[in-house]
């Protein structure tokens, strides 16, 4: 799967509550990012693309958000990643932040700036070709 009409760094958003996952995908999009969405983590690791963050729910059915964090970084070491959690995680890996929910989507935003930069290109759109 690829993302069409982007050039902007890739954010890969794992969140099983579809109605969070649409707010979130929309505001990066917004914010020049392009987006792969996914509703579980056997999802999010089919995708191809050259992903610059991952942001995942800790709770996934199947799996958790740092275990698919953690399958990720095989592929890519220098993956960073913003963990979305209800309360404090105990222990975060290097290059990971975390979100508390409920969160401003401003603020994630924010975060995925701080981790990976602004996005290269203005908004992405979808191909309908």
């Amino acid at each position: 799967m690829s993302v069409n009409g982007c050039g902007g760094k890739v954010v890969l958003l794992v969140e099983d509550d579809s109605s969070v996952r649409e707010v979130v995908a929309i505001a990066l999009r917004d914010a020049g990012y392009a987006v792969l969405e996914a509703g579980v983590g056997g999802d999010a690791v089919a995708f191809t693309n050259p992903v610059a963050l991952l942001i995942t729910d800790v709770r996934l059915p199947g799996c958790t958000g740092q275990a698919l964090y953690e399958t990720l970084r095989r592929f890519r070491p220098d993956l960073r990643a913003v963990f979305i959690l209800g309360s404090d995680p105990d222990g975060l890996p290097d290059g990971v932040a975390f979100m508390g929910k409920p969160f401003r989507v401003s603020a994630l935003v924010s975060a995925v700036r701080d981790l990976v930069g602004p996005a290269t290109e203005s908004a992405c759109s979808t191909s309908t070709n």
